[in-house]
C-alpha cells in the first residue's frame, strides 16, 4: 500500500502539486484521471519512486519511499513511462528481456515466462523484428510486454505496475486486451495496478478506484462507482456529460455532450422492457425555458 500525506511539488517555482493526501490499495487497478496538465504524471512518478523532489510523506508499505534503494524498488514495481522511443535497434525480445535485468533468474525460466507474454500480447511472430521497424501500437506492446515481465519476476507478494497512459497508439482491440489483462492479473495474481487513462470508458470499465486530480489538487479519490457521478465528472474533465446505465456491463456508459446539448439541461431516464430492448426517455428545459420532451419513438413534440 501506498499512502501520500500532504505531498506538494514545484518546478522551477511553478505549483504542480499542492497538498495532495490519499491511499493507493494493493491488489487494485487504480486509475488517475483528469485533465491535461491535473498534475498525473508527476503525480505516478512520485507514487512510483521516480520523482523525489517532493514534499509532505510518502510511505510504501508503512515505510519512507526514499529509503528504498533504487535495485530494491525495481523488485518491487514496474514503471510505463509516457514515451518510449527505441535508442537503438534492438529486437522484440530483446527489449522484453530487459525487463528481467533487476533478477537473477535463470534463462530457461527466463525465456519461458517471455514467449507466455509475447502469445498473450499476441506479438511472438515479431519477436525477432527490430523495434524501429514496428507502429507505434506495436512499439506500445512490446514496452508494456517489458514491465509485465519485471512484474512476473518480482519476489514481492503484490508487485505494481505503473503505467502512464498505456492506451496511447492502441486500437480499441489492444486496449481491450491489454487492459483485460491487467484485471485478471489484479485478481488473479494479487498484482497492483496504477495506471494513467483518458478514455474515461475505459477507466469506469476496468478500474477498481479512481483518482481525480484537478489543477494539481486532488478533488476525489474512491472507488470507481463512487466517483463516476455525473457532477464529480464534469468538474474533473471539464466538460459536460451524461452518464447512462450500460447496456452490456454492470459499468456506467459516460457520454460527452456536443457543445449544442451542453446549454440544455439534461434528464435522462433509462426503462428496459422485458426484452430487453431500450426505450429512452429524455426531457429537455432549453434556456428559454421552454420544456420539450423525446419520447419511446423518438418524436418530438411540446407538451
Amino acid at each position: 500500500m501506498i499512502e501520500l500525506n500532504n505531498v506538494s511539488l514545484a518546478k522551477k517555482g511553478t505549483p504542480i502539486l499542492q497538498n495532495v493526501s490519499l491511499r493507493v490499495r494493493s491488489g487494485r487497478f487504480t486509475v488517475i484521471a483528469g485533465r491535461n496538465g491535473a498534475g498525473k504524471s508527476s503525480l505516478l512518478n512520485i507514487l512510483s519512486g521516480e520523482e523525489k523532489a517532493f514534499s509532505g510523506e510518502v510511505t510504501l508499505n508503512g515505510r519512507p519511499i526514499q529509503t528504498y534503494s533504487l535495485s530494491t524498488l525495481a523488485k518491487m514495481r514496474a514503471v510505463l513511462p509516457q514515451s518510449n522511443q527505441p535508442g537503438f535497434a534492438f529486437t522484440v525480445e530483446q527489449v522484453v528481456e530487459l525487463g528481467a535485468f533487476p533478477f537473477a533468474v535463470s534463462g530457461d525460466i527466463k525465456r519461458a515466462i517471455i514467449s507466455d507474454i509475447l502469445d498473450k500480447l499476441d506479438i511472438a511472430r515479431m519477436r525477432k523484428r527490430e523495434i524501429t521497424t514496428l507502429s507505434g501500437g506495436e512499439r506500445q506492446k512490446v514496452h508494456f510486454a517489458r514491465v509485465w515481465l519485471q512484474a512476473k519476476l518480482s519476489p514481492h507478494p503484490c508487485p505494481t505496475v505503473f503505467l502512464d497512459e498505456p492506451a496511447n497508439n492502441l486500437d480499441i482491440t489492444c486496449q481491450h486486451e491489454i487492459f483485460s489483462l491487467l484485471q485478471q492479473e489484479c485478481v488473479q495474481n494479487r498484482l497492483s495496478v496504477v495506471a494513467i487513462v483518458h478514455d474515461i470508458n475505459l477507466a469506469a470499465r476496468y478500474a477498481d478506484d479512481i483518482i481525480f486530480l484537478k489543477s494539481g489538487r486532488l478533488l476525489r479519490c474512491s472507488a470507481a462507482d463512487q466517483c463516476l457521478k455525473e457532477d464529480i465528472l464534469e468538474e474533473a474533465l471539464g466538460h459536460p456529460v451524461t452518464v447512462l446505465h450500460h447496456p452490456c456491463s454492470s459499468c456506467p456508459l459516460i457520454i460527452p455532450q456536443s457543445n449544442r446539448e451542453s446549454t440544455l439541461k439534461r434528464m435522462i431516464s433509462i426503462k428496459i422492457d422485458a426484452e430487453g430492448i431500450f426505450e429512452p426517455e429524455l426531457t429537455f428545459v432549453s434556456e428559454d425555458s421552454k420544456i420539450y420532451r423525446q419520447g419511446r419513438f423518438w418524436q418530438k413534440g411540446t407538451f
